[in-house]
């Protein structure tokens, strides 16, 4: 065997690992050939994820808009095959995640596994196991778990729930954890919330069609998210139904007589550029629902009013075009807010501040008189 020269020895490493990256790049472009002959391949579309999952932020509300559009149009509409890259995804806020999740569930459900939608995973950690967490890649056919108790802590709080009905056990699954961490009277105040926007849901958020041009019947299903991030519980609950603009100019005037005049008098205040936005104020201000029941349309004000008397907290109510932003350590201000684009449906998320196992037992040794 003839023997090698130092330089050569050297570098024989090196050279190796180089013909090594050649051979898995002309396998890939082999496999990718090889792909493209495929019936499946060949009609399915490639739809890259957008780089952030938020609703809350004009720039980034926008491209996910528009991406759901098109998931909605592929799966939905033209029943094609589909692809969802998640490679350029950076961030999955919880309100923009929520309201994907909605859609892809809406329209996988519509067409009963007659489409084949997969997924190219994301290059991201973080992202990779947010999807897993809150079920995206269960929804996408994916049977690949990872150990949950090893995600990052930003993550492995997660809880999902979806329902049809007001079922007030899905609010123990994603709640009960945080039981002794919430005064009483916040807890049932978040109850409340909770199970007034499943009981609006089903009673009439689903009164109407949705007018995204998939002509799909929906079911009265919403989605919720729960999560603890650095001693704040973050609950968002979304519907994809007519939303809050088109459901209030829906009550029977002879049900509820002057409503309508007091709608009107409520909006005249208002610029004619920001009315959905002031929709959702006058839903949390004159408390009423389609059903003009005295105890139905007070959810949004509970949930308010809470978030009012616990320092530290926040709420952001969007509906179709609008948004409501209360945050009380802004001095209780109040912003409205009119986006371009919809979301066509209603997405509430809210947060306040929990105390942890060790603040918890320190709060009781400080009252302990015998210390």
């Amino acid at each position: 065997m003839k023997k090698l020269r130092p330089k050569v020895r050297k570098y024989a490493p090196v050279l190796a690992k180089m013909r090594m990256v050649r051979r898995l790049r002309e396998a890939l472009k082999r496999r990718e050939r090889r792909r493209a002959k495929h019936p499946y391949y060949a009609d399915c579309l490639h739809l890259p994820a957008p780089t952030h999952f938020s609703v809350s932020e004009t720039r980034h509300r926008k491209n996910l808009l528009s991406f759901l559009r098109k998931l909605r149009t592929r799966i939905a509409v033209m029943r094609k095959p589909l692809r969802i890259d998640f490679r350029p995804t950076q961030r999955m806020v919880s309100c923009g995640t929520l309201l994907f999740v909605a859609e892809l569930d809406r329209c996988i459900r519509s067409v009963a596994g007659r489409v084949r939608v997969s997924y190219q995973g994301p290059r991201d950690k973080i992202v990779a196991q947010v999807l897993q967490q809150v079920g995206i890649t269960a929804l996408l056919g994916s049977k690949r778990r990872q150990d949950g108790d090893s995600f990052d802590p930003t993550v492995r709080h997660w809880r999902f729930a979806t329902g049809v009905h007001a079922d007030a056990t899905k609010f123990d699954e994603l709640l009960g954890d945080f039981e002794g961490r919430i005064a009483p009277a916040l807890s049932q105040s978040i109850f409340k919330g909770v199970t007034e926007a499943m009981t609006n849901c089903a009673q009439h958020a689903y009164h109407e069609p949705r007018r995204d041009g998939t002509n799909i019947r929906d079911e009265r299903r919403w989605w919720m998210f729960s999560e603890e991030v650095e001693g704040n519980l973050h609950v968002a609950f979304c519907d994809l139904g007519m939303g809050i603009p088109r459901s209030l100019p829906k009550i029977d005037e002879s049900a509820a007589p002057g409503w309508m005049g007091m709608l009107r008098d409520f909006l005249s205040s208002f610029k004619p550029t920001s009315q959905e936005a002031a929709m959702i104020k006058a839903a949390i201000e004159i408390g009423r629902s389609r059903t003009n029941q005295p105890h139905r349309g007070l959810g949004l004000n509970q949930i308010v009013e809470t978030a009012k008397v616990r320092p530290g907290s926040r709420v952001l109510i969007m509906s179709n075009h609008g948004a409501y932003d209360l945050e009380p350590a802004r001095l209780m201000t109040e912003q409205l807010v009119q986006f371009d684009d919809s979301i066509m449906g209603t997405l509430i998320q809210w947060s306040m501040p929990v105390q942890n196992k060790d603040e918890r037992n320190g709060a009781n040794d400080g009252d302990d008189p015998h210390r």
